[in-house]
């Protein structure tokens, strides 16, 4: 029979999880030794092509910067409708803008929105209105897509 000399010490009010845990958080850090465990799959190059092109309908220009890109950031130029340039920063903490016009770094303590949505429903009452108006429409278009359905209903209904 053990002991409770035999049994490691408990450690102060740290539950298993927590302990756990801490690993994972190591991972996410901005090392680079979180691109081993899989954080990243897709260059930011690449997401920020895709991303450029689902927000477009909503600003009046939007490109991809000539501000280095690496492994931790990808940059891209944007132009409010209200007229505003801004060069923002695509990094794994977010979206935030980095500079006061196109290609250029001078604001170090900008905001980091977890979305470009985000971001851009912050700095422009424009993209707001048309991204509610985008999410309405394509809301009234599902909506078209189930009610053609019924026609189908109303037979099954009346079969016996």
């Amino acid at each position: 029979s053990s002991t409770a000399t035999d049994l490691p010490p408990a450690a102060p009010s740290t539950p298993d999880k927590d302990t756990k845990a801490k690993p994972s958080m190591e991972a996410m850090s901005t090392s680079s030794k979180a691109f081993q465990y899989g954080i990243v799959e897709v260059p930011y190059q690449d997401e920020l092509k895709s991303i450029i092109e689902e927000i477009r309908f909503g600003v009046a220009d939007v490109s991809m910067s000539s501000l280095p890109s690496d492994g931790l950031a990808s940059y891209f130029n944007l132009q409010t409708k209200e007229g505003k340039q801004m060069c923002v920063m695509m990094s794994r903490q977010g979206f935030q803008v980095v500079g006061n016009s196109y290609d250029v770094r001078d604001i170090e303590d900008g905001q980091c929105y977890e979305t470009v949505n985000a971001l851009l429903d912050s700095l422009s009452p424009a993209y707001r209105r048309l991204f509610s108006e985008a999410l309405t429409k394509k809301l009234q278009e599902l909506e078209k897509e189930e009610q053609r359905p019924d026609e189908k209903a109303t037979e099954q209904e009346s079969s016996p």
